[in-house]
């Protein structure tokens, strides 16, 4: 029940300065929909558009897109199959298009209330299809004298011409809006069907048309496949250094630089990967006291270690520098650290005291991080008691 049926439609022009930028291919598309129907002799379903707009992560302004709207509507204004199209989009991700597009909520709804358009639709151009009706042969009562039958004449067949096309059959790998760490190189393969009536062979190339390539090669080759057969065309891509959404179109080129079949496309969304977090630390050098310096009993003295921060964290008040095994000589046994950026050296010292008892006397010190986690080598001082 053609007259029944509906039709949801996604219509990007993919560019915010260009709304009409490669019609009917984007916007305009339900044209391709309608022609078929037409010459078919199929009623014309109802449409909803039910993704419209630019770009899926960016809006023009409000002046412009209001500019952009008024076109587009005069042209779906022709078509009363049409029912609407929704803007794309309020909700999360998309390199925040949320945020971007409320900015049209007003001015759109004031535009859409406000405004009326006189125009001449475009109705459906079907052909009708005629069947003539012959008139019966009259009847002569006279006996019919069989007629010598001559045998037809053999006509040759006719010759067809090189016809090359190609049909997209389905995405191998990386379903569109697939999320990529940025830089990341992958391969996109698509599954295609040689629709045509000649085999593709060496001078055939797939080439790329719009968008980003991802790659510096723009002219790839594609394996041979008889008319009939499917190929998996495959291309090793990289995604680009800057987050966002990116799309890159390719199409089939034959010897003689035409090109024909489907567009196949890929789209990707780069994303920042995040880096971990690491604390760590390294000694470098003692800077007072080396090990086993001699002390009386008592004798106070001042030790101070060389430590770089080796991690990707930033040392803070957070941080602490604390006793872990051995003799403190000190009754302060933890102490904050100061602000020390990844990469650099800070120069740590404890007011301490040796023992009354004669020996060998050691104290081991650590790093703990924010959340009491130790971590790091070990720091630590040994002297002798005489």
């Amino acid at each position: 029940r053609p007259q029944q049926a509906a039709v949801a439609l996604h219509e990007y022009s993919y560019v915010v300065n260009d709304i009409f930028d490669g019609f009917p291919y984007k916007i305009g598309r339900f044209k391709s929909l309608f022609d078929v129907c037409d010459k078919y002799g199929i009623a014309r379903p109802t449409i909803h558009i039910t993704e419209w707009g630019w770009t899926l992560n960016n809006v023009p302004s409000p002046g412009q897109a209001i500019a952009d709207m008024k076109e587009v509507m005069q042209l779906y204004a022709r078509y009363p199959e049409i029912k609407g199209a929704a803007i794309w989009y309020l909700g999360p991700s998309f390199g925040g298009i949320a945020n971007k597009a409320q900015k049209l909520i007003k001015p759109v709804t004031d535009f859409t209330l406000s405004t009326v358009f006189e125009v001449t639709t475009d109705p459906p151009h079907v052909q009708p299809r005629p069947y003539p009706v012959e008139p019966p042969d009259p009847i002569d009562e006279k006996p019919i004298e069989p007629e010598p039958v001559e045998p037809d004449p053999v006509e040759p067949e006719p010759v067809e011409p090189p016809q090359p096309k190609l049909s997209f059959v389905a995405d191998v790998t990386i379903p569109d809006d697939s999320r990529m760490p940025v830089g990341t190189t992958f391969t996109k393969t698509w599954r295609v069907r040689n629709t045509g009536n000649v085999a593709w062979s060496a001078g055939y190339k797939l080439v790329h048309m719009k968008g980003d390539a991802m790659k510096a090669q723009t002219v790839q080759t594609v394996p041979a496949a008889a008319p009939g057969t499917e190929a998996d065309i495959s291309l090793t891509l990289t995604a680009p250094q800057t987050p966002g959404v990116y799309f890159s179109d390719w199409q089939m080129r034959d010897p003689q630089g035409k090109l024909f079949g489907d567009v196949l496309f890929t789209r990707i969304i780069a994303e920042k990967t995040a880096v971990p977090l690491v604390s760590n630390n390294a000694y470098v050098a003692d800077l007072t006291i080396p090990d086993d310096t001699v002390m009386k009993p008592g004798q106070k003295f001042v030790k101070t270690w060389r430590i770089k921060n080796t991690g990707t964290t930033t040392w803070g008040p957070t941080f602490t520098f604390e006793f872990v095994r051995g003799v403190a000589m000190t009754p302060q046994t933890s102490r904050p650290l100061p602000v020390v950026q990844s990469g650099a050296t800070v120069d740590i010292s404890l007011s301490l005291q040796a023992p009354t008892v004669k020996g060998t006397h050691f104290g081991d010190w650590k790093m703990k991080d924010a959340r009491g986690k130790e971590f790091g080598e070990i720091i630590f001082l040994r002297i002798v008691v005489k």
